[in-house]
């Protein structure tokens, strides 16, 4: 069944929101990138899957700001378990114990509102609570039982582009030419079109932001190591929920090593995934082609 977005520009009086070309418009309703693109296999053992994951669609007005619907919580809820039982089925049921899952979020908010990241984060542990009950697994192959708030960890270097709530001077300038957070204005800021002013105004911009955010997945890729030292003969699944405009730059730059400026739709709920083996080496197999990933 075909999906389609639908984008309601608002604009202040007097504005004309831009104009999409045949081409961003024919992306924006036909996303390149889809859940079906994060791999749905367990790592090998001793190895590690990483799952970067857009969040599911919010509320960008009325109450609730910033929070995801009803109706996309509960697709993520039924979207992660059947994601979480493929991955089970992909090993024979005695290794089924061995494999441990770790769910982070960002904890952006949405114009000083809901966390879409981190309550899809938090219908990702749902899932996997059911989930792993109903193959009479245990919760402790979850890793944030083992921390003290037992719930998602929230993480500030996967946050959205920190010009949203920072740089309120330069958001008005994108929001003044392009509309409010349109394809358009993403664009803008992946291109770094007004770099000149950006700089200007102190805002951090896309090679800063991917740098951020790829810090992270380092720091991942190191929680990995340490805990197949101290955790031999075990699987680890990490799953990182982050935004649109992280996992988008993220892809263009480390995975496919395309043009960073050329719009890249992706899909809510939608992701990749990053194979960590046992020597460490990162790839990730997408839309068919395997890549080795760039860290």
């Amino acid at each position: 069944m075909r999906q389609y977005i639908l984008i309601v520009i608002m604009t202040k009086e007097g504005h004309r929101p831009p104009e999409f070309s045949a081409e961003l418009q024919k992306q924006i309703e036909n996303p390149e990138v889809r859940a079906a693109d994060i791999s749905r296999s367990l790592p090998e053992m001793d190895g590690t899957k990483i799952i970067i994951q857009r969040h599911e669609r919010y509320q960008r007005s009325g109450e609730s700001l910033g929070s995801l619907t009803p109706e996309s919580a509960q697709k993520a809820y039924d979207q992660s378990r059947q994601l979480i039982n493929d991955m089970l089925r992909s090993v024979p049921e005695q290794e089924r114990t061995d494999v441990q899952f770790l769910v982070v979020g960002s904890n952006t908010k949405f114009r000083g509102e809901g966390m879409r990241s981190m309550e899809t984060a938090g219908q990702v542990l749902r899932a996997l609570h059911d989930e792993l009950s109903e193959e009479h697994l245990n919760a402790s192959q979850i890793e944030n039982q083992k921390s003290v708030r037992k719930d998602v960890a929230p993480i500030t270097r996967m946050q959205a582009p920190r010009f949203l709530d920072d740089s309120k001077e330069y958001f008005d300038l994108l929001l003044q030419r392009y509309g409010d957070e349109t394809q358009e204005f993403w664009k803008a800021f992946e291109e770094d079109s007004h770099k000149e002013e950006r700089l200007r105004l102190g805002a951090e911009g896309p090679d800063e932001m991917d740098q951020r955010f790829t810090n992270y997945l380092r720091a991942l890729t190191k929680y990995a190591e340490y805990f197949h030292k101290t955790n031999p003969g075990k699987r680890l699944v990490v799953w990182a929920v982050s935004h649109y405009d992280t996992v988008s730059p993220f892809i263009k730059r480390h995975i496919t090593k395309s043009d960073p400026h050329q719009y890249l739709a992706i899909d809510y709920g939608a992701g990749v995934s990053i194979e960590v083996d046992p020597q460490g080496n990162l790839t990730s197999r997408f839309q068919g082609t395997e890549y080795q990933v760039d860290l």
